[in-house]
């Protein structure tokens, strides 16, 4: 049970991760503008 947990843990900084990445990507091509949920969903 305790690996089960530690594998749960991992698992998030690598998503979280990927999204900002996707909001880093849309911000460049929006020069800087703010990046929306509807912009991150069109992904």
């Amino acid at each position: 049970a305790k690996d089960k947990i530690t594998s749960e843990i991992s698992k998030i900084p690598e998503s979280y991760q990927r999204y900002l990445d996707i909001i880093y990507n849309i911000s460049k091509k929006k020069k800087g503008g703010w990046v929306t949920n509807k912009d991150i969903r069109l992904i």
